[in-house]
C-alpha cells in the first residue's frame, strides 16, 4: 500500500512539472513535425506523379502539333510544283516554328525513284546524332528543304511523316523537337505548383498537427498526468475531458476506476490503522500493549538521557485476581479489569505510558521525573502511593462488590541496564518479592536482588543435573505429640552442592517454582520418601499411624495426572496411603478451589491426608475451612515465634488451636524453637510440635529414635 506523499515528494513536485511540460512541448512539436513531412512526402509524390504525366502530356502533345503540321502541309499542296516549292514551303515551316517553340527542325525530303514507301515514326535522338541519320539516309535520295533553330541542338524527339499527293507518295517531312525545352517548360509548371501548393500543405499540417494534439495529445497528456498522480497517492484526482468520442468514454470509465480505487483506498487504510491499532493495543482494555511498550520505551529513554532527567517502570500485578476469575467468572474479571484500566488512565499524566502486558500485568513508565535520586523517589513514591489507593478502591460489578490490591516492582532508569526486557526483567523481581511480602506494596529493584537472579538463573541451569547426579538428599524433621512421641516427620529436600555445599530450599527452590523443573523435583521427593519409609518408621519405632508430610508445590499440585500419579507412586512402594500428609499452602489451595476440591477429596477417597500448611499467613484461611475437606492444620511458624512478643499473637494462636478442636482437624504447630512457645502452646491442647526445641532436621543416616 502507498504512503501518502511526503514532503519531499511535495518539493520535487515542480521540477517533475516542469520535465512534464517539457515532454508535452516536444511531443506537439513533434507530432507537428511528423504531420508537415506527411503532408510534403504525399505533396512531393503527388508532383511527382504530377511531373511525369505532365511529361508524357507535353510530349503527346508536341506529337499531335507534329503531325499537324505534317498534315497542314500536306493539305496545302495542290500539285507537284507545290512541292517544290521550296520558298513557299520554307516559310510555310518558319511559321510553324514560331509558333511552336519546342520544333528545332523542319526538313522535307523527297521520295527516290525506287518508289518510297513512306513511314511515320517517333523517337528520341540524341544530341549528336545529326539531322538526317543513316537511317533516313537509306531511305532518301535527297533533301529539298529544311530549317533550323540556332543553338545546341540538345536532347530531341523526332517525327517523320510522309507526304502524300493524290494517293502518291511524295516525300517525308522530318520534325525534330527539343526534349529540353519540354524539360524546362515542365519544371516552370512545377515551381508554379510549388508556390501554390506548399503553402496550402503547410497549413493543412498545422492544422492537422492542432487537431492531433487537442483530440488526441491533450487527452493522453491528462491521462498520464492524472495516472502520474494516482501513483503518488492522490486519489482524489479526476480527468477533465469534454468531448463525445472514444476519449469521453474513456475519462467517464477511468474518473469511475478513480472513485472506486478512493473507495478501495480509504477502505484499506481504514483496515491498516484498525490492524496497527490492533497489533499495538490490547483488545480488552484499548491499552497499549508489550509491542507499543517495545516501540515507545526507546523514545522515552532517549528524552530522559537528552533532558537529563529520570524515568521509572513500575511492573503491577493484582494480588488473588486469579480468585476472582474461578469463583466469580471470567466476565467479571474481565470487567474488572477495564476499570483498573481507565483508573490508571485518569490517573496518570499525559506524558506518562501505561500498558497492559497480560492477564492482570500493567506497565507505567512515569518520564521526565526529577534527576535527582531523592526527588525522584519521592516523585515515584507518591505515584505509587496514589496506584495502590486507587486500585483498591472496591468495584461493584453486577451484583459482586470486589476489593482487590496490586504488588509492584520498580525500576528506574537510565541505569546500568537500558534495554527494556532487562528492565522487566528486575521490575518482575522487585514485583515477586512485593508479592511475598503480603501484597498490596510496591518494592524497588536493588543489585542484591540482582545477585539474587544471577543465582536462580544459574540454580535452572543445574538443578536438572543435581537431581540426575545424586546430588539432593532428604532430610527429616520429627513430629512430636504433647506425650513427647513420635508420630510422624516431615521430609525437607537439601542440596548437597559441590561448589556451595549444603543449600536449603529457600535457596533454589524459588527458582525454579514456576517451571516444570520443580514437578520433577516435587516427584523425586514422593519417590525418595516412599522408599525411606519403612527404615525412618523402624528408626523412630512409629506405629501403624507413623506418616511422612511432604511439602507440595502449586505446579506439583495443579497437575492434571497429579492423583494419578501420587497412587501409583504408592502402589509402587506397597505403602499404604495414611503412611503421607500431603502439606499444601492456603494459597495454592486458593488459586482453583474447585479442581482442588476434586483432588483433595479423591486422595482422601483412597486414604492420603491433607493438611494445609503456613496456616495464619494468608487471608482467605476461613474460606478454606470451609470449602475444602481437611485432616490437619500446619500452624505457620511466624506466628509461633511471636507467642512471646505480645499478647494478641498469643490470642490469636489460642483461637486457631481453639478453631482446629472444633472443626475436628489435627493441629501441627512448626518452628518452635524455646521452651516457652511449647509450654505455652501444650497449655493450650495443642496436638504435636516440630521444631528445634526437640531436634535438628536430619539425613537417614543420622536419625535416632
Amino acid at each position: 500500500m502507498r504512503q501518502y506523499i511526503a514532503a519531499a515528494d511535495v518539493q520535487a513536485a515542480p521540477a517533475d512539472d516542469a520535465g512534464a511540460g517539457s515532454r508535452r512541448a516536444g511531443l506537439t512539436a513533434r507530432i507537428m513535425l511528423g504531420g508537415a513531412l506527411l503532408m510534403l512526402t504525399l505533396t512531393a509524390t503527388l508532383l511527382a506523379g504530377g511531373y511525369f504525366a505532365l511529361a508524357e502530356q507535353f510530349e503527346q502533345a508536341c506529337l499531335a502539333r507534329a503531325q499537324s503540321i505534317a498534315a497542314g502541309f500536306e493539305r496545302s499542296l495542290g500539285s507537284r510544283e507545290d512541292f517544290d516549292d521550296s520558298a513557299s514551303n520554307q516559310r510555310r515551316f518558319a511559321d510553324a516554328m514560331l509558333f511552336a517553340p519546342e520544333i528545332v527542325s523542319i526538313v522535307l525530303f523527297e521520295a527516290n525513284a525506287s518508289g518510297f514507301r513512306g513511314i511515320a515514326s517517333d523517337r528520341e535522338v540524341s544530341p549528336q546524332e545529326p539531322a538526317g541519320a543513316e537511317h533516313f539516309d537509306a531511305l532518301h535520295e535527297k533533301r529539298v528543304i529544311g530549317i533550323e533553330r540556332d543553338g545546341p541542338p540538345g536532347r530531341m524527339l523526332r517525327t517523320i511523316a510522309p507526304i502524300r499527293l493524290d494517293g502518291q507518295q511524295l516525300g517525308t517531312l522530318q520534325i525534330d523537337i527539343s526534349l529540353d525545352h519540354l524539360r524546362g517548360l515542365q519544371l516552370d509548371l512545377l515551381a508554379s505548383m510549388l508556390l501554390v501548393y506548399l503553402p496550402l500543405v503547410m497549413l493543412m499540417a498545422i492544422l492537422l498537427a492542432y487537431y492531433i494534439r487537442r483530440r488526441i495529445v491533450r487527452p493522453v497528456i491528462s491521462i498520464g498526468r492524472t495516472a502520474c498522480e494516482i501513483a503518488d497517492g492522490r486519489f482524489d484526482k479526476r480527468l477533465e475531458i469534454d468531448s463525445a468520442d472514444e476519449f469521453g468514454v474513456l475519462c467517464e470509465n477511468f474518473n469511475r476506476m478513480l472513485a472506486s480505487l478512493e473507495q478501495h483506498r480509504e477502505r484499506i487504510v481504514e483496515a491498516k490503522h484498525h490492524f496497527e491499532h490492533q497489533a499495538l493495543h490490547d483488545a480488552l482494555t484499548g491499552l497499549p500493549n508489550r509491542s507499543h511498550l517495545q516501540q515507545r520505551f526507546p523514545q522515552l529513554l532517549a528524552a530522559c538521557k537528552r533532558h537529563r532527567r529520570r524515568g521509572a517502570l513500575m511492573l503491577m500485578d493484582l494480588d488473588n485476581f486469579k480468585w476472582v476469575n474461578d469463583n466469580l467468572g471470567h466476565n467479571v474479571g474481565d470487567e474488572l479489569l477495564r476499570i483498573i484500566a481507565e483508573r490508571l488512565q485518569r490517573l496518570l499524566r499525559r506524558e506518562d505510558f501505561v500498558a497492559r502486558l497480560g492477564g492482570d500485568e500493567f506497565v507505567v513508565v512515569l518520564s521526565e521525573i526529577s534527576g535527582d535520586v531523592d526527588q525522584a523517589l519521592h516523585q515515584i513514591k507518591r505515584v505509587v502511593d496514589a496506584v495502590l489507593e486507587n486500585i483498591a478502591r472496591p468495584v461493584s460489578i453486577d451484583t459482586s462488590e470486589i476489593q482487590v490490591s496490586a504488588s509492584i516492582g520498580i525500576v528506574l532508569f537510565p541505569g546500568r541496564e537500558d534495554d527494556l526486557q532487562p528492565i522487566l526483567n528486575n521490575a518482575d523481581s522487585a514485583m515477586y518479592k512485593a508479592k511475598r511480602e503480603g501484597g498490596n506494596r510496591d518494592c524497588f529493584f536493588d543489585q542484591k536482588m540482582q545477585q539474587l537472579l544471577v543465582n536462580r538463573a544459574h540454580v535452572q541451569s543445574t538443578i536438572g543435573e543435581a537431581i540426575a547426579s545424586d546430588q539432593l538428599r532428604i532430610f527429616y524433621q520429627p513430629q512430636f505429640d504433647a506425650g513427647g512421641r513420635v508420630t510422624g516427620a516431615e521430609a525437607l529436600v537439601r542440596w548437597m552442592h559441590p561448589q556451595h555445599g549444603l543449600m536449603l530450599p529457600g535457596e533454589f527452590i524459588k527458582a525454579i517454582e514456576n517451571s516444570s523443573l520443580i514437578v520433577e523435583l516435587g516427584q523425586w521427593v514422593l519417590d525418595t520418601v516412599c522408599a525411606q519409609y519403612r527404615e525412618l518408621r523402624q528408626r523412630f519405632g512409629g506405629d501403624e499411624d507413623f506418616s511422612i508430610s511432604i511439602n507440595v508445590c502449586a505446579s506439583q499440585f495443579n497437575q492434571s495426572d497429579f492423583v494419578e500419579q501420587l497412587l501409583a507412586t504408592l502402589e509402587a512402594r506397597r505403602l499404604p496411603p495414611r503412611a503421607l500428609v500431603l502439606e499444601i499452602t492456603e494459597n495454592t489451595l486458593l488459586q482453583n478451589t474447585p479442581d482442588a476440591r476434586e483432588k483433595i477429596e479423591a486422595v482422601r477417597r483412597r486414604g492420603v491426608r491433607v493438611s494445609i500448611d503456613d496456616y495464619g499467613t494468608g487471608c482467605s484461611s476461613l474460606t478454606c475451612l470451609k470449602d475444602l475437606q481437611l485432616d490437619e492444620i500446619k500452624l505457620d511458624c511466624g506466628l509461633v515465634q511471636r507467642i512471646g512478643a505480645s499478647a494478641r499473637d498469643r490470642e490469636m494462636v489460642s483461637a486457631i488451636i481453639s478453631l482446629s478442636r472444633s472443626l475436628k482437624l489435627n493441629l501441627v504447630a512448626e518452628g518452635v524453637e524455646t521452651r516457652e512457645q511449647y509450654e505455652f502452646l501444650r497449655a493450650h491442647d495443642c496436638h504435636a510440635f516440630q521444631g528445634r526445641h526437640f531436634q535438628e532436621p536430619l539425613p537417614l543416616s543420622s536419625l535416632n529414635g
